[in-house]
């Protein structure tokens, strides 16, 4: 049973045909608990405000996008558009790890969100370095230079990150930094220890994607000046 104020709820009454939905239990209990277990909830006003529910977040999402692809528009940013990819990933995920891809391997370049490192988490994440196996998420999203949504499988480079992480998550987020064509950052982020779905995360491949042409011009204007 879990409680909402002073009403207890059945999980299994939440196991609409529709699916079970963490947002639609939040909502649905909060009704209980404000209106009584006895009073019936109508299941259209519940749709209803998970749909205004939805249109925020969606603004939000592309509220954040438009204020983070403002700032890549300086030129002048040049490394700086790895932090900026870490302070956006920061809105949207719990923690994250951001890796220069040399060759086979990922070196960890920063991070925010790490807990329960007894040295500093940025000193670790720098000294972080993980072989890419062919077979992992990491192999998929440099071979396929495509956002990874999936769980971190069993592969020797995944089972580093899951004990360098100290708390599995459910699910993770792959997503390639691509400049002249090639893979030269991977970030990693999940939700732990919510294990929440990530929100705007379309927006935010968008901004991975604009970032990557964002480095290409910086690295380019470096060059030629």
């Amino acid at each position: 049973m879990q409680s909402f104020g002073s009403a207890l709820l059945n999980p299994l009454d939440f196991m609409l045909e529709k699916g079970l939905s963490s947002q639609r239990l939040v909502v649905k209990g909060e009704k209980i608990a404000a209106l009584g277990r006895d009073t019936p909830i109508d299941d259209a006003l519940i749709e209803h405000e998970l749909a205004e529910l939805q249109d925020q977040q969606n603004q939000h999402g592309l509220d954040l996008l438009r204020g983070m692809l403002a700032e890549l528009e300086h030129p002048e940013l040049g490394g700086g558009i790895i932090l900026l990819i870490l302070r956006y990933a920061s809105e949207i995920m719990n923690r994250a790890i951001m890796f220069d891809v040399r060759g086979s391997q990922l070196v960890g370049l920063g991070q925010f969100g790490l807990t329960g490192q007894n040295a500093s988490a940025d000193e670790l994440v720098r000294k972080l370095c993980l072989r890419i196996d062919s077979g992992s998420v990491f192999g998929q999203a440099l071979k396929d230079k495509v956002v990874v949504r999936s769980a971190l499988r069993d592969t020797v480079a995944e089972k580093s990150l899951k004990e360098f992480l100290n708390g599995t998550p459910d699910g993770s987020f792959l997503g390639p930094l691509v400049s002249d064509g090639k893979v030269i950052a991977l970030l990693y982020g999940d939700n732990y220890p919510s294990n929440q779905p990530i929100r705007a995360a379309s927006a935010f491949e968008v901004f991975l994607s604009q970032a990557g042409l964002a480095m290409e011009q910086a690295l380019h204007g470096a060059v030629s000046g």
